[in-house]
């Protein structure tokens, strides 16, 4: 399965300060990772949703299952002044997951019945098997085959289906940049915005490839571009975080700390847990001459993420100017014990 059911020895040795964000990080991570791959390779593709809807279901199923068992398990902890705490935040991810298996299930068996067809008849279904192909590529770590099969996949389909080909280039776009496949090179990220390009000349008003397009223009230092992308894209998708996450990064690129913080402080409203956001928000008020504020994003991104290593070493740095050497020297230490590299 995707997401294992949580082992109870594991869970009930764990000290209880750590119980909450164990089952955090452990779970709808996973979760959430498969929800991104469904929006990516199958929304709105109508009836080949049947690839990723199934394992998705699944995953959720067993997070739930899981979530249930380890509300079961508090019953083991020793620290009971926490128990309410870590009881109520269980319960309500228990709430989610069940939702959420109730919203998949319902369309699980069609999806079964479709790749049963599809498996039944592969002739009478190039698309579909296409499709099934590329994401079994994908799954199976051939991101270069995945990229070439998207694209065949975009190329048969334009001037047939053209949502589809849309979200193929799109696939396409995405594996180029975020995929393993050399993601550092110049030329791939030329190329993914090329595509992208031709992903928005099929669907004009397609959000997440102009979001897309403009995370790639930043890459390449393409700073105005990239705002006016992300501006398009939040015309169309108002309410999605990770594009003011995006936008206000690139505007503290180009020293622009008040639209920046501006964007940052929208990105954390829509997510509370925005961990990045509010880590990028207090590099900013670091910039502006705000120490005690820098100090309190910090504090929140690490409240949220105690492995975050950056958020350490971006408090020390703040500790030390303020004087605070002990306190400075005590994060610094944390930091290069979640990541000996960080002062190489």
């Amino acid at each position: 399965m995707l997401v294992q059911i949580r082992d109870r020895a594991a869970l009930s040795s764990l000290p209880s300060t750590n119980l909450r964000h164990y089952l955090k990080t452990h779970g709808w991570k996973d979760v959430g990772q498969w929800g991104k791959r469904a929006t990516i390779y199958t929304k709105k593709y109508g009836g080949r949703n049947w690839e990723i809807l199934i394992p998705l279901s699944d995953t959720v199923a067993d997070y739930a299952e899981s979530m249930a068992e380890s509300i079961a398990i508090l019953s083991t902890v020793e620290d009971r002044s926490q128990l309410d705490v870590f009881y109520d935040v269980l319960k309500a991810g228990s709430g989610e997951a069940q939702e959420l298996v109730k919203a998949l299930n319902g369309q699980k068996q069609e999806a079964e019945e479709a790749i049963q067809k599809v498996r039944q008849n592969l002739a009478a279904f190039p698309l579909d098997r296409a499709i099934f192909e590329a994401d079994s590529l994908l799954r199976g770590g051939e991101i270069e085959e995945a990229i070439e099969k998207w694209r065949s996949i975009a190329n048969v389909s334009e001037g047939i289906d053209n949502e589809l080909a849309a979200q193929a280039w799109f696939s396409v776009g995405y594996l180029l940049t975020e995929g393993d496949v050399e993601v550092a090179k110049k030329n791939n990220i030329q190329e993914a915005i090329s595509v992208y390009d031709r992903a928005l000349s099929l669907k004009p008003d397609f959000a997440d490839a102009y979001t897309n397009r403009g995370t790639a223009k930043g890459m390449l230092e393409q700073p105005e571009a990239a705002i006016a992308d992300f501006d398009r894209a939040l015309s169309l998708k108002p309410d999605d975080a990770e594009v003011y996450y995006n936008r206000g990064s690139v505007k503290l690129f180009i020293s622009d700390y008040e639209a920046a913080i501006a964007d940052f402080d929208r990105a954390i409203q829509l997510n509370p847990d925005y961990i990045e956001a509010y880590s990028h928000r207090g590099i900013v008020k670091s910039v502006i001459k705000q120490p005690e504020a820098a100090i309190a994003d910090f504090d929140r991104a690490i409240q949220l993420n105690p492995d975050y290593a950056d958020a350490y070493y971006n408090r020390g740095i703040l500790k030390r100017v303020l004087g605070d050497y002990e306190a400075a020297i005590a994060d610094f230490d944390r930091a290069i014990q979640l990541n000996p590299d960080l002062f190489k």
